[in-house]
This record gives structure tokens, C-alpha cells and sequence, in this order.
């Protein structure tokens, strides 16, 4: 964990949070996410690629070229404009590593509905409650767990 009051580091590579947040604590989650930003640039430039250079500099531009403290990144990791399905020449297995860290990623910087929220809350309260009282679950911690695994199926339907 970095302990300095300004990250430091290539900001083109660097987590869409750290970028918008200079003064974060860098964590390894921020080391995770910026090895997604290195494969999709090593893949980008050294791989063949189906995009021609007018969508492929798109896309470098809307990932790559955001200034310290801005939300470009983001915002494109949240709608992914410019990521075709198929972007490598014979290279299925790329596409879909650049895809699906874009999608893993993407749960960083979504919010949740209140909705949403409160069905989590009344989970974890009747799983505490289950727990000071025995193993044995009852009625509510059951209709509690039902509520908030239909509501996260929902949202990552959504999502996905």
C-alpha cells in the first residue's frame, strides 16, 4: 500500500479511481485494474486487430488519454463505446479476457439502488441474527436470503 498523499505511476495505466481520486490510498485493487489497462494497450498495439485505425485510435484515445482527475475512463468502462465483440484477428481467448475484465471491472463503479441496499441490509441483519441464534436458520433469514439473491441476479442481468 503506497502511503504517499499523491499517487504515482503512468496515468494512462493507472485505475480509473486513482485517476479521478489523486490523493487515494493505492491499493491492489488499483494494481489489478491497471493490468487490465496494460493487456488491452500490449494487445492494442502489438495484436492484429478487425477495428481500423480511425475506431482503433477511438479507443485508445477514450481509455488512454484522460488527464489526472477525470472521469473519462470511467465512463468508458461503464458503457465500453468503442469495444467491438471481436477485436483480434484469430484470437477469440483475447476477446474474451478483454471483455470480461471490462465487465469485472465495471462492478467498481456502478452504484447500487436504495432498493437495493435495503434488501442487502435485511439480509446481513436476519444472517446476525441467525447467527447469535444457533446454526439453524429461520423463516425470515431464509425470505432474506431469497430477496437478496433474486436482487442480484437482476442487477447482474442488467449489467452483463
Amino acid at each position: 500500500m503506497c502511503t504517499n498523499s499523491i499517487n504515482k505511476g503512468t496515468w494512462q495505466f493507472m485505475s480509473s479511481y486513482l485517476i479521478e481520486h489523486s490523493y487515494a490510498i493505492h491499493a491492489v485493487e488499483h494494481d489489478l485494474e491497471s493490468s487490465f489497462y496494460i493487456i488491452l494497450w500490449t494487445a492494442l498495439m502489438y495484436k492484429e486487430t478487425y477495428m481500423d485505425i480511425v475506431h482503433q485510435m477511438k479507443l485508445i484515445t477514450q481509455v488512454f488519454e484522460t488527464d489526472p482527475g477525470s472521469s473519462l475512463k470511467v465512463h468508458w468502462l461503464i458503457r465500453r463505446t468503442n469495444l467491438p465483440c471481436v477485436m483480434f484477428v484469430k484470437c477469440k481467448l483475447l476477446d474474451g479476457l478483454i471483455h470480461t475484465l471490462a465487465r469485472f471491472f465495471l462492478h467498481w463503479y456502478t452504484q447500487i439502488s436504495d432498493h437495493q441496499q435495503m434488501v442487502f441490509d435485511d439480509f446481513q441483519l436476519a444472517f446476525n441474527q441467525s447467527m447469535i441464534q444457533g446454526p439453524a436458520l429461520n423463516e425470515h433469514m431464509l425470505k432474506a436470503a431469497h430477496a437478496f439473491m433474486a436482487s442480484s441476479l437482476f442487477t447482474r442481468r442488467r449489467w452483463v
